[in-house]
């Protein structure tokens, strides 16, 4: 894959930096990972009354944007392993000028693609708690009313 960009802008940033970069972001996608498990489990919980004929639009679509962050989470953390292997043509003291160019465009693009993710899963989070938030007050409201009249 050939990419050609201009990338002055990571000339400041050594390969340390960038490999720190890497880590970080493989933390990150680890932990949207392990939120994506934490969805899945509050969506299991509240199924019945989200898949109501009034929630089962929004419902599926959270669903279907879950199953797509969650593959795009597993993409990108691969994508940044590779990237972290190729960073040695940074260290490796050989001038390579095409391969570190290729590499720092690369770094640049997972830097892009790690953000919009963060945005989006942030954003689909925001929903799914919204939406059972809902599910959750409009359950207590019925126990509430429905308590008042059994005494």
């Amino acid at each position: 894959m050939t990419l050609y960009t201009n990338v002055k802008y990571m000339e400041w940033k050594s390969a340390e930096e960038m490999h720190e970069d890497a880590r970080t972001w493989y933390s990150e996608l680890e932990f949207m990972h392990t939120e994506s498990h934490f969805l899945d489990e509050l969506l299991g919980t509240y199924f019945i009354k989200l898949s109501t004929d009034q929630n089962y639009i929004q419902t599926r679509k959270l669903v279907e944007s879950l199953s797509t962050c969650k593959e795009r989470i597993s993409r990108l953390t691969k994508e940044i392993r590779n990237h972290q292997n190729e960073l040695v043509v940074l260290l490796d003291g050989i001038d390579q000028p095409y391969e570190e160019r290729e590499v720092k465009t690369a770094h640049k693009k997972m830097q892009q693609g790690v953000e919009q993710l963060s945005l989006d899963f942030r954003e689909l989070k925001k929903d799914l708690f919204y939406t059972v938030h809902d599910i959750m007050r409009e359950t207590n409201r019925k126990h509430l009313v429905g308590g008042k009249y059994r005494k």
